[in-house]
């Protein structure tokens, strides 16, 4: 679930991705796992399919234990080789926070 206001935009990589829809400031948790994002085991993961694999490694995460992390809707942040977040696991809770500021999407 995600705790910073967003929007829905066609990303210049192409498909549509989810942006801030306001100022963030760097340390900022922006995103929470919950009951409605989805978790795949290792196990679960060993029995999708290649293009199911592929979009998992592409927008989710994994954790230390093979275990993969992802908002419940098919809209996922768009990936970028220098993140605006990264993903942090504590005690065994999945979050991505920010890592430096991030400028509301115009």
């Amino acid at each position: 679930m995600y705790l910073i206001k967003t929007k829905i935009l066609q990303s210049s990589a192409g498909g549509y991705h989810c942006f801030a829809d306001e100022d963030v400031p760097k340390g900022t948790i922006v995103f929470i796992f919950g009951e409605k994002d989805i978790r795949y085991s290792k196990e679960d993961f060993k029995r999708l399919s290649k293009k199911q694999k592929d979009r998992l490694i592409e927008f989710a995460v994994e954790d230390e234990f093979g275990n993969w992390y992802a908002p419940s809707t098919n809209i996922y942040p768009r990936h970028s080789c220098r993140p605006s977040i990264m993903p942090l696991f504590i005690g065994g809770h999945y979050a991505d926070i920010a890592v430096r500021d991030i400028k509301k999407r115009r």
